[in-house]
């Protein structure tokens, strides 16, 4: 949360706890694109699923995901907040690029479900 301070955003991200997978497609609906910072790949199914649902993603540079998501995501250093707030402004500023890495967002999801699940939805297949 100090980041969000220091940077002056806090009017613009909101921060929310943890909530259940029920609730997860519900939340993405509503948000203007996704975001994990999550260092490791623990999070490819969130991932995958934001991407599916057509939200401009931003994720932590590291291999696997460049690996799975190639161009369909933004990439920021994992530990590198102004990185990262700077390409979340970006995507606020400039919606085509937002509009143009949400397509390609969900041309990659579907890539990379064909491969890893048979095109099955993470979210939807537990």
């Amino acid at each position: 949360m100090s980041w969000i301070i220091k940077l002056g955003i806090e009017d613009h991200v909101d921060l929310l706890p943890p909530v259940s997978h029920e609730q997860l497609p519900a939340l993405l609906q509503e948000a203007d694109f996704f975001s994990c910072t999550h260092p490791f790949t623990k999070a490819v199914d969130s991932v995958l699923e934001a991407m599916k649902m057509g939200l401009p993603t931003v994720c932590s540079d590291i291999a696997p995901f460049h690996e799975l998501y190639r161009d369909g995501i933004e990439y920021a250093p994992a530990t590198d907040a102004y990185a990262w707030a700077k390409k979340i402004d970006e995507l606020c500023r400039y919606p085509e690029r937002s509009s143009d890495l949400a397509h390609c967002g969900v041309e990659r999801a579907n890539q990379s479900l064909e491969m890893l699940c048979g095109g099955a939805s993470p979210a939807v297949s537990r």
